[in-house]
């Protein structure tokens, strides 16, 4: 997506983050056309077209009901969560309730990791010598991978999830578009598209608990 924003930048064009989402998904498509029923694959791409979709509205509604200092964080971790939801239902039979709280504590630790890899690989490109900072970004990446595992291994913070089918969670992703800001309509025409996407989807996907 980098690679995307500065070749747009070169030629002039203006930046879509939609848009380069799908570019780069084809480009590795093109590569590895199987990885489409990758759920590895989905789930990357899923969620990064939820953050683009649902953290804006997510983070307005933690600030309206007074989160304000951790709106930005809250709306983030909530809005892939939220997304994720309907694919998960798909490939899982449950889901775990903490992974909401563990993400808030995650999400910026694995951010500050990420930029410090940045810094770090090309400090150690040009002096080799200070290849010892590679321990502690390791490290921190260390602790956040024990504590998903640690999450993971909780029996007890799992909830059971009903699999409703590929429809259901197509017409879910349908249903977040059209609702998002890259759909440019007025309100009462999106609550009317959004309501018929969101019911064939949950009727295909009661038909599909009764096949």
């Amino acid at each position: 997506m980098s690679l995307v924003f500065s070749f747009g930048a070169v030629v002039g064009k203006k930046y879509d983050r939609l848009n380069s989402l799908a570019i780069c998904a084809l480009i590795i498509l093109c590569a590895k056309p199987m990885y489409v029923f990758d759920y590895g694959f989905l789930l990357s791409f899923l969620c990064i077209f939820c953050i683009f979709t649902l953290s804006k509205p997510c983070t307005k509604m933690f600030e309206k009901i007074g989160a304000k200092s951790f709106s930005p964080a809250l709306g983030l971790t909530f809005s892939v969560q939220l997304g994720l939801l309907p694919v998960l239902m798909t490939i899982s039979s449950s889901f775990n309730i903490l992974s909401l709280i563990i993400n808030l504590v995650c999400v910026p630790i694995f951010e500050f990791a990420f930029v410090l890899t940045l810094v770090v690989v090309p400090l150690c490109m040009l002096m080799p010598f200070l290849s010892f900072m590679f321990t502690f970004v390791q490290f921190i990446y260390f602790c956040v991978s024990q504590l998903a595992v640690w999450t993971s291994s909780l029996s007890w913070a799992y909830i059971p999830l009903i699999n409703f089918g590929d429809i259901f969670a197509i017409s879910s992703y349908t249903a977040i578009f059209c609702a998002s800001g890259y759909v440019k309509s007025n309100i009462k025409t999106k609550t009317v598209a959004v309501s018929l996407v969101a019911l064939f989807g949950v009727v295909m996907g009661g038909a599909m608990l009764l096949i």
